[in-house]
């Protein structure tokens, strides 16, 4: 439990001036523009969907940042 607790505070520290909700972004193959953002995930609208992506998955994955 403490691993986990310790990986959301990291993610959070390393996306807090890297993405902004208005961006669009790249995250595991799903592009979309970030609609929310919070200490433990962000909301990113497709074109079909809201996908709801852990902020620990940034810490772990490529993302892409479309400015």
């Amino acid at each position: 439990a403490s691993k986990d607790i310790v990986s959301s505070f990291l993610a959070s520290f390393y996306t807090k001036d890297r993405v902004k909700i208005g961006d669009k972004v790249t995250v595991n193959g799903v592009t979309g523009i970030i609609v929310d953002l919070d200490k433990t995930s962000i909301t990113i609208d497709t074109s079909d969907s809201k996908i709801i992506i852990p902020l620990s998955t940034l810490i772990k994955e490529n993302i892409e940042i479309y400015h």
